[in-house]
């Protein structure tokens, strides 16, 4: 019996994120404590956007937006994982379940639809287009908790996890 169609795409497949395709920029990721109606890259002057490093300590940081004070923790992403900034490109290929997710599911995609999708999958492409070591996590006035913080807890769960259902190569 055929499975019934998926509305949206759950797999996605990652554009220019190969060992052989060009560095992507660097950037650094900045979780502000605010709403800002504006996602992507900022090219802020350094007189509205200047965050300096702690002398105390390398991990926090200190800097104003808008007129308030803001402090900083950066969340170090472990070596062996990189960080990435997608951007969705609004295509999608379709892919045996099973099957290699390379550029071949683009000729697998005109011969699937003449013989039916029953064992396919809709990816949804994405491309790469910076990637980052670090998440500055800001909050007002005072250096949030760790074991707090939404962000920080989230990256570290997500490595977790990932340890804990992924094969480790050596």
């Amino acid at each position: 019996m055929p499975k019934a169609p998926s509305s949206t795409p759950r797999s996605l497949l990652i554009q220019g994120c190969t060992r052989t395709s060009p560095p992507s920029p660097k950037c650094v990721i900045n979780a502000l404590p605010c709403q800002v109606n504006h996602t992507g890259p900022v090219d802020a002057s350094p007189h509205y956007w200047n965050p300096t490093v702690d002398s105390n300590d390398s991990k926090s940081s200190t800097s104003y937006f808008r007129g308030r004070r803001l402090r900083g923790r950066k969340v170090v992403i472990p070596e062996e994982y990189e960080g990435v900034v997608l951007r969705k490109t609004g295509r999608s290929i379709m892919q045996r379940v099973g099957g290699d997710s390379d550029e071949a599911g683009e000729a697998m995609k005109e011969q699937d639809e003449e013989e039916g999708d029953e064992d396919n999958e809709e990816l949804q492409v994405v491309e790469q287009v910076a990637a980052f070591e670090h998440v500055v996590v800001w909050n007002h006035e005072v250096v949030q908790d760790p074991l707090e913080d939404p962000y920080s807890k989230g990256i570290e769960e997500w490595i977790g996890f990932a340890d804990a259902v992924c094969l480790k190569v050596v």
